[in-house]
C-alpha cells in the first residue's frame, strides 16, 4: 500500500506517483491513499483516523 501525504516537502508526491506507475508496469496493483492536506507523516488525528 502506498500512502503519500501531498504535502510532504522530504518526499515530494512525485516519488509516489512513479513508485504506482513502476508498479503498474510490473503488473502490480497497489492499494493507493493520498492524503491531501498532510506533509511527512500523519500529525493529525483527522489523518491517524483515514490510516
Amino acid at each position: 500500500m502506498l500512502i503519500h501525504g501531498e504535502d510532504d516537502k522530504r518526499a515530494p508526491i512525485d516519488h509516489a506517483y512513479a513508485m504506482r506507475d513502476a508498479l503498474k508496469e510490473v503488473g502490480k496493483d497497489a492499494n493507493w491513499l493520498k492524503i491531501d492536506d498532510s506533509g511527512h507523516g500523519a500529525a493529525s488525528l483527522q489523518n491517524r483516523l483515514e490510516l
